[in-house]
C-alpha cells in the first residue's frame, strides 16, 4: 500500500512509499501515475506512486493494453486539497493542534 503511516516516537506520520521499490517517496522525487485507455479515460482510477528513478521500470513492468500519464508528487497536495474543498488554513490551524499534544 503506497499511503501508509510510519511511526516515528510517538508521531503518526503518514508517508508515500514507492511502487516499484518500496522506498519512501519525498515530494520533489516523486510521481503519481494512472493508466489511461487508447481514448485517454482513466482505466481503473488507480492512482500508483513511484521514484521518477523508477518510473520507466515500473511502467516497463507492469504493461498492458494501457497508456501510463504521470504527474510531479510535489502537485498532488494541491490539486487534492482543491478537489476535497479544503480550507488550507483552517486545516493548518488543526494540524498544528494536534501536534501540540504529541
Amino acid at each position: 500500500m503506497p499511503l501508509c503511516i510510519r511511526i516515528e516516537g510517538r508521531v503518526a506520520k503518514p508517508v508515500i512509499v514507492c511502487d516499484h521499490c518500496g522506498e519512501e517517496i519525498s515530494a520533489r522525487q516523486g510521481n503519481y501515475q494512472w493508466r489511461v485507455t487508447s481514448q485517454g479515460e482513466p482505466l481503473d482510477q488507480v492512482v500508483f506512486y513511484t521514484h521518477k528513478r523508477c518510473c520507466r521500470a515500473f511502467e516497463a513492468n507492469n504493461r498492458g493494453d494501457h497508456r501510463w500519464c504521470a504527474n510531479d508528487l510535489d502537485c498532488l497536495p494541491l490539486y487534492l486539497a482543491n478537489n476535497l474543498g479544503v480550507d488550507t488554513e483552517s486545516a493548518k490551524q488543526k494540524a498544528e493542534m494536534i501536534a501540540s499534544f504529541g
